[in-house]
């Protein structure tokens, strides 16, 4: 599955900051904090969410299967076969 990398285009009027950013605004974060056109989405956010639906369905990464460590036995040390052939 490929990734959409298009981004919302939030009409200047309607961007947010920190200072305006409402309970109920998405806050995802658009362009770079260092410069001055740095904004937040600002629409509505989806229940339950930081974020609009848009950004919530771009935001999200199905999960991965985690490795669940298996110990051996209790206190058990595992050791490497020896790959020296023997001279016996």
């Amino acid at each position: 599955m490929a990734l959409d990398n298009t981004e919302l285009v939030i009409p200047a009027s309607e961007r947010k900051t920190v200072q305006t950013l409402t309970n109920n605004d998405c806050r995802w974060p658009i362009g770079d904090p260092q410069h001055a056109d740095f904004h937040f989405c600002g629409k509505r956010k989806a229940v339950g969410f930081p974020y609009c639906e848009f950004h919530v369905r771009r935001g999200w990464q199905p999960s991965r299967p985690r490795h669940q460590y298996q110990p051996t036995a209790a206190g058990a040390i595992t050791a490497k076969p020896s790959l020296a052939k023997s001279t016996a």
